[in-house]
């Protein structure tokens, strides 16, 4: 009964996750039709560079796309220091951006992306692979769209069919 209830909790945050990324994809169907296929693989590849670095800006600052801080990582004996949490994780050798003339991906692939999962919906995971201690992490979401990327998504977009985004349109 329990699994059940995580699992639709899940799906619904994951569907949540979708409706806003179904935005963006409606926005950019709409304007990059006007484009020819460089022109719409430079835009892709711009937005996601883009929604990448902020997106890593905000895991470097243990920061919620909403704003709120991650919950704290649990003390360690004999440290008083608290250690910052996905240090490694957010740099541009984990957090992978891959594009084509269709569509844009941000996010961590292999086994980057089992930890982020685990982190990203608060699951249970081992804490090394020699124990099978199994640790529930607490719900820290790394990845998302928020309102400010969205804005930011906006003026590249809107730089594109301005004097500004004539390298997009191949005008250069």
């Amino acid at each position: 009964m329990a699994d059940t209830c995580r699992q639709a909790k899940r799906k619904r945050r994951m569907s949540e996750d979708i409706t806003g990324i179904e935005k963006v994809n409606a926005t950019l169907d709409r304007m990059a039709s006007h484009l020819d296929g460089r022109g719409k693989y430079r835009l892709i590849a711009t937005i996601a560079r883009a929604v990448s670095r902020s997106n890593a800006k905000r895991i470097r600052k243990n920061v919620t796309p909403e704003g709120a801080l991650f919950e704290p990582r649990r003390e360690r004996r004999g440290k008083k220091k608290p250690i910052r949490m996905f240090r490694k994780l957010s740099s541009s050798k984990h957090l992978k951006t891959r594009h084509a003339h269709d569509a844009g991906e941000v996010g961590f692939f292999g086994g980057d992306a089992g930890i982020a999962r685990v982190h990203h919906y608060g699951l249970r995971d081992r804490l090394t692979r020699k124990f099978k201690l199994r640790v529930k992490y607490h719900e820290r979401p790394l990845l998302d769209i928020n309102a400010n990327d969205m804005s930011m998504i906006e003026e590249i977009i809107e730089s594109v069919f301005t004097d500004k985004g004539r390298w997009i349109r191949g005008e250069v």
